[in-house]
C-alpha cells in the first residue's frame, strides 16, 4: 500500500516552499484528495493523515 501519510506531507512541503519563492501563504493553497477508484483503506489512511478536502468524481461526470 502506498503511504499516504508521507505522500501528503512531501506534498505539503513542497507548496510552503514553492509559495515562499512566489511571496505566497502556503495555508491559501488547496489540496484536494481524489478518492475515485481508491479503496475504502486509501481514504480512511488520507482522513488519519489530515487530508480534509477529498473528492470522488471526474468533471464529465457532474451535471450537464
Amino acid at each position: 500500500m502506498v503511504d499516504v501519510a508521507g505522500t501528503y506531507h512531501k506534498i505539503l512541503d513542497r507548496i510552503r516552499e514553492s509559495a515562499g519563492k512566489c511571496g505566497r501563504r502556503a495555508q491559501e493553497i488547496k489540496v484536494l484528495g481524489a478518492a475515485k477508484s481508491r479503496s475504502v483503506e486509501s481514504v480512511r489512511a488520507a482522513i488519519a493523515a489530515e487530508v480534509s478536502l477529498i473528492g470522488e468524481n471526474y468533471g464529465d461526470e457532474g451535471p450537464a
